[in-house]
C-alpha cells in the first residue's frame, strides 16, 4: 500500500531523518547580549529591557523601570546576578584605574557599584589590612588614594626587584627614612637621620655625578631639622617634611625650594617614644 506523499509509516524513521536541532551556544550567546547592550539604539526606538537585565538590576537592588518588558524570567547565568561583595572579590584582581574608568561605561549597575565611595574604602583597608588614612578628611578621595597605595605596592612588591637604585659617595651620611619622587621623577627629595632633606636631579644619574645632589633644604645649624626626617609628603610645588624635632616644614619647590611655612606641634611626653 503507497502512502500519500510526504507520510511516512514509521514515526521513529521519520525523526531521525529530521535535522536536530543545533545545540545553543553560552559563548556566542554572550557575544550576542554584549553586542546588543553595547550597540547604541536608533533613533526614535526605546531600548527594549530584557529579562536578563531585569533580572540584574534585582540582583543589585535597582528598581524596575514601569515599561520594562513583561515576558518573564530566564534563569541565565551572568556576572551581574552575583552578590555585590563576590564583585568586589573580582574587582580586586582589576587595575584600580581599570576599575575606575572603564567599569562605569559597561552598564549602570556597574557604574552605581564603583561610584559607591564604600567600594574603595574597603578595597584600600584589604591592601594595608589596617585602618587608612590614620586621619581621614571630609572629602576624602578614596578612587586617588587607591590607585596611589596600589602604585607603592607594585614598586615595592618581590623584595623591591622591581625597582631601581642608586649610590652616591656624598650626600646623607646617616640611614635615610624617606624618599619622594617629584616632577615625574626627574627630581627626588630624601629625609635622613642626619636631620637633612635633600634634593636630587636624577637626570644628572650615570653623565655628571658632581650635579646629582643638588642642595640641602633649610639653612638652620647647616641642617633641615633638628630631629631625624620621617616623612615627606607633596602637592604641586609645595613640599612638607616632618620630623623628630616635632615640626612640620613647608617648601616651596618653585621658589628654589626655599621655606615658606612651619608646623609645631606637641613634643612626645614622658611614657612615650620620644625624648
Amino acid at each position: 500500500m503507497e502512502l500519500p506523499s510526504g507520510q511516512c509509516g514509521n514515526p521513529r524513521s521519520c525523526e531521525d531523518e529530521s535535522d536536530p536541532e543545533p545545540e545553543p551556544d553560552p559563548d556566542a550567546q554572550a557575544e550576542a547580549y554584549v553586542a546588543r547592550v553595547l550597540t547604541p539604539p536608533k533613533p526614535g526606538m526605546t531600548p527594549r529591557r530584557s529579562s536578563l537585565q531585569s533580572m540584574f538590576s534585582a540582583s543589585l537592588g535597582m528598581p524596575e523601570r514601569k515599561d520594562a518588558s513583561k515576558v518573564p524570567a530566564v534563569s541565565l547565568p551572568g556576572l551581574l546576578s552575583l552578590p555585590p561583595e563576590l564583585l568586589l572579590e573580582i574587582c580586586a584582581y582589576l587595575d584600580a584605574r581599570v576599575v575606575l574608568h572603564v567599569l562605569p561605561c559597561v552598564c549602570q549597575a556597574l557604574h552605581n557599584l564603583v561610584r559607591d565611595r564604600v567600594t574603595w574604602r574597603l578595597r584600600a583597608q584589604r591592601r594595608v589590612r589596617s585602618p587608612y588614612p590614620v586621619v581621614e578628611e571630609e572629602n576624602f578621595d578614596w578612587p586617588a588614594a587607591c590607585i596611589e597605595l596600589e602604585q607603592h605596592l607594585a614598586r615595592w612588591a618581590e623584595d623591591g626587584q622591581r625597582t631601581e637604585y642608586f649610590c652616591l659617595a656624598d650626600g646623607h651620611f646617616a640611614s635615610i627614612d624617606a624618599v619622594l619622587l617629584l616632577q615625574g621623577g626627574t627630581l627626588c627629595l630624601s629625609g635622613s637621620r642626619d636631620r637633612n632633606v635633600n634634593l636630587w636631579d636624577l637626570r644628572h644619574l650615570g653623565k655628571e655625578p658632581s650635579r646629582v645632589l643638588v642642595k640641602a633644604l633649610g639653612t638652620q645649624g647647616n641642617s633641615t631639622h633638628k630631629g631625624w626626617v620621617w616623612s615627606l609628603a607633596a602637592q604641586d610645588h609645595r613640599v612638607c617634611s616632618g620630623s623628630w624635632d616635632s615640626t612640620v616644614k613647608l617648601w616651596d619647590m618653585a621658589a628654589d625650594g626655599q621655606q615658606f611655612g612651619e608646623i609645631k606641634c606637641e613634643g612626645a611626653r614622658a611614657g612615650g617614644l620620644g625624648g
